[in-house]
């Protein structure tokens, strides 16, 4: 992949995650110019927001265990409720996807997500 190309995912994917906060109905923005010109199916551009998602979380966990170290539970719980807070319509397609998407498919986004 050329910077360029690399560059563009990026754009057009903070761009569907911005579209997935604006809607936050739980689908994923496949009609956004460039989105199938970068990301080679739903799956793809799915696995990409949920590395997003996670990414945001551990950051919001490194951040709540700074505040409150010795409880970890309340830290995380807080963690998540932030993230969920900041990236709406992406945990909306998360959340709608886990529901509705078939079994193999859901396991292939996970896999892609934890690379």
């Amino acid at each position: 992949m050329t910077w360029n190309s690399f560059h563009n995912r990026g754009e057009i994917l903070r761009e569907a995650m911005d579209i997935a906060d604006a809607r936050r109905n739980g689908v994923l923005p496949m009609d956004l110019d460039g989105v199938r010109a970068v990301f080679a199916d739903e799956t793809d551009l799915l696995g990409a927001m949920m590395l997003k998602w996670h990414t945001r979380l551990s950051g919001n966990v490194e951040r709540a265990l700074a505040d409150q170290p010795l409880d970890l539970e309340a830290a995380v719980a807080n963690a998540w409720r932030d993230t969920a807070r900041q990236m709406p319509g992406v945990r909306a397609i998360m959340d709608r996807s886990a529901v509705h998407a078939d079994h193999a498919e859901l396991h292939l986004v996970l896999e892609r997500a934890a690379e």
